[in-house]
């Protein structure tokens, strides 16, 4: 009889994979640590052209993504993504927040705008809440 796997004892369970876009790096890094943090997988990109070739390869559960950006910005990106049929959920940072009208973002399904500066903590509890399974019937 094989060897049975021992279970590994301690190991944090990923609850999604998280794509942040993002050209300032201190957000980048400061959003990232915060989202490892409390068990979700992280990857980062400068700009919305950057991000959409990480789309093109990978799956991710969530998008988290600045609208002024270097290349493509953040509602281009949406654009792009909506556009390919990827559903992946959405919150937009932004100091900008006026930028944006409801029916914008209806259409391109944006779950929520944060403004920054934001608190890391509401972040980390709106990707938890959206990537939360809904519950049993």
């Amino acid at each position: 009889m094989p060897d049975s796997p021992e279970p590994n004892i301690g190991a944090r369970k990923i609850l999604g994979r998280v794509l942040v876009v993002e050209d300032d790096e201190d957000i980048n890094d400061v959003v990232t640590w915060t989202l490892v943090d409390q068990d979700l997988e992280v990857a980062t990109a400068q700009d919305g052209a950057q991000a959409l070739d990480m789309l093109s390869r990978s799956r991710f559960d969530m998008l988290i993504l600045d609208l002024l950006m270097p290349r493509m910005g953040g509602l281009r990106l949406l654009e792009e993504v909506r556009g390919r049929g990827w559903d992946v959920p959405a919150i937009v940072i932004t100091g900008y927040p006026d930028a944006l009208d409801e029916p914008t973002l209806r259409r391109l399904r944006v779950c929520q705008v944060l403004k920054k500066p934001f608190r890391l903590e509401r972040l980390a509890n709106l990707i938890k809440d959206e990537l939360r399974p809904p519950p049993c019937p």
